[in-house]
């Protein structure tokens, strides 16, 4: 059960997955048109086992389980103010003296100085930037990825009879898996930025 918690990260991907077959494959002919719903589902319920093994899992007592990767990483600059190896100023000399320095609002705080996004920027690129992208599995989210992935799969077995005949059907089922991608990623993810 130790391997759902590390494979939880599968759960958002097969979906999203499904969802680039259909439209590669699915979208051009009647007969590739009737495999699209078998594409999403088959997916779908390898997610519901998972995230019930998860749910399971976290049920026995294990603690809850938080994994990450950085996803973009940005050196800051050497040599610049805000990065790097410090740069002499005279408030140096006079902190070194003994003399407190005068109070200056901080340069990495656009609401201190005004400059908005494009000094954010600036400060970014000279500190260095750090974005993560992870999952976090809890008692709350392995609960909602069972919900979500149970009423995903029952939506997506009742529309095969409900959608069948119609133009857009494998459109339709292309798109349910790039929506329920999204909604179990919305569920793990560890932050939202």
């Amino acid at each position: 059960m130790r391997e759902a918690a590390n494979l939880i990260w599968l759960v958002p991907v097969l979906p999203g997955i499904s969802f680039l077959l259909i439209s590669a494959f699915c979208l051009r002919s009647d007969r590739a048109q009737r495999a699209a719903p078998y594409l999403l589902i088959i997916p779908l319920s390898t997610s519901l086992v998972i995230s019930v093994l998860a749910l399971s899992w976290l049920a026995s007592g294990h603690p809850p389980t938080q994994q990450g990767l950085p996803w973009i990483v940005i050196e800051g600059r050497q040599g610049h103010p805000q990065g790097g190896a410090p740069t002499p100023s005279p408030l140096m000399g006079e902190a070194q003296a003994g003399v407190n320095p005068t109070p200056r609002p901080p340069l990495w705080s656009s609401r201190a100085v005004g400059g908005g996004a494009d000094l954010d920027a600036a400060v970014a690129s000279a500190q260095g930037l750090s974005i993560h992208v992870g999952t976090l599995l809890d008692p709350l989210s392995a609960l909602m990825l069972v919900v979500v992935c149970l009423v995903s799969l029952l939506v997506q077995i009742y529309s095969i009879g409900y959608m069948a005949g119609d133009d857009g059907y494998a459109r339709y089922f292309a798109f349910m898996g790039l929506f329920t991608a999204s909604m179990l990623g919305l569920v793990i993810s560890n932050n939202l930025l």
